[in-house]
């Protein structure tokens, strides 16, 4: 099977550089998922993420006022569905952590994300127990994200706009350097001029020589029931960020939406899992995150109505990785997006495409946004 590009991977961020490979008029494109489509074994799965302004990094900050103003909008004409729902955006941690450098880089961005006395805090967020010593941010562009509605929605666009969609295809080997990109599947031969992999906690199997930039980490995602569930709706209930004191203590929740009851979860970094593992819940890791969770809210949790695993795949300084191979031009990674890539993915999926085509510029910080996340290697 012969393409012009072909793209490893059918998470939320293949599926956009698949549909903006579309957009650049290209008529021969195939997607390689291991899985299926919406499979919960990766990191795309679940019925909502978080989107919002607040970040530590201007570039970060700027990329997602382009997300929200441009990509999100565009996607949603295309879907022709809403797909981002906005709701209150709450940011708070300790002074003296990593919180202040949020507030410092939302404002030399100019988002429009406040900083909030307590009093104020109090009566935006009642469902929260603020701290004396909490720093704490509005962010008034937050939202949360459908994602399964948006995985699903973007399977069947591009299937609209003739994408080959190969499921349970496990990519056996790349082969580079000859006149096309070469790729053995479980049971099929493809070539293209041009291959883009976006293959999340797998992408170091395929490419040893980046498996010391990420690493995987296993997370354990909770939905609690509250006594009063009205105060855990979408109208009524924040997304939410408690920064800790480093980038290793953070933990973050959002409305209920699509399942029951509100969703929270530790941001955990610091574990080195395999990706051909699964995560697996311990009472411990239950009665730590009830613990924390309650700690912070008013209304009280009466049990644990689900959860689900998710595996992250991180870089160090929890950057992207947007690169060429070392000895190929025409194979593009991307990498390293979990924690805040799925709000990012539409941005992420233009920057690849323009990345294999050598088009102009999709967007204004791409530039930047190129050099900051390439890994620079030699031979």
């Amino acid at each position: 099977m012969e393409f012009e590009a072909i793209v490893v991977g059918g998470g939320i961020n293949g599926l956009c550089t698949a549909r903006a490979l579309v957009q650049h008029g290209l008529k021969r494109i195939a997607i390689i998922e291991a899985h299926f489509i919406g499979h919960s074994n990766g990191s795309s799965h679940g019925f909502s993420r978080i989107t919002r302004s607040a970040y530590s990094d201007a570039l970060f900050v700027r990329l997602m006022q382009q997300a929200h103003n441009y990509e999100w909008p565009e996607l949603e004409k295309d879907l022709k569905e809403q797909l981002l729902f906005p709701c209150k955006g709450l940011f708070f941690g300790d002074s003296a952590g990593h919180i202040n450098q949020y507030a410092q880089a939302v404002q030399n961005a100019g988002a429009q994300v406040d900083l909030i006395t307590h009093n104020q805090a109090q009566q935006l967020f009642p469902q929260f127990r603020f701290q004396s010593n909490d720093t704490i941010l509005s962010d008034k562009t937050a939202g949360l994200l459908a994602a399964s509605k948006i995985c699903l929605g973007l399977k069947h666009w591009l299937k609209e706009n003739q994408v080959t969609i190969l499921e349970h295809e496990k990519v056996l080997e790349c082969e580079i350097g000859g006149p096309s990109v070469k790729i053995q599947t479980t049971h099929t031969k493809l070539k293209a001029q041009g291959a883009i992999f976006c293959a999340g906690p797998w992408t170091s199997e395929l490419f040893p020589y980046l498996k010391d930039k990420m690493h995987t980490s296993h997370q354990h995602v909770f939905y609690w029931n509250l006594d009063n569930p009205t105060c855990g709706t979408l109208n009524q209930f924040p997304v939410w960020v408690e920064i800790g004191k480093t980038h290793l203590d953070n933990w973050y929740g959002l409305p209920s939406f699509g399942s029951q009851g509100i969703k929270a979860a530790r941001h955990n970094l610091s574990s080195n899992d395999n990706p051909n593992t699964s995560p697996e819940l311990t009472e411990e890791l239950t009665k730590q995150s009830l613990d924390k969770i309650q700690r912070r809210l008013y209304p009280k949790i009466t049990s644990l109505a689900n959860w689900e695993p998710c595996k992250y795949t991180v870089t160090k300084n929890e950057d992207f990785i947007w690169t060429k191979h070392k000895q190929d031009p025409r194979v593009i990674i991307g990498a390293g997006f979990s924690g805040h890539g799925f709000k990012l993915a539409p941005i992420t999926g233009a920057a690849l495409a323009a990345m294999l085509l050598n088009t102009e510029d999709p967007f204004y910080e791409f530039q930047k946004a190129k050099f900051q996340f390439s890994i620079k290697t030699s031979g």
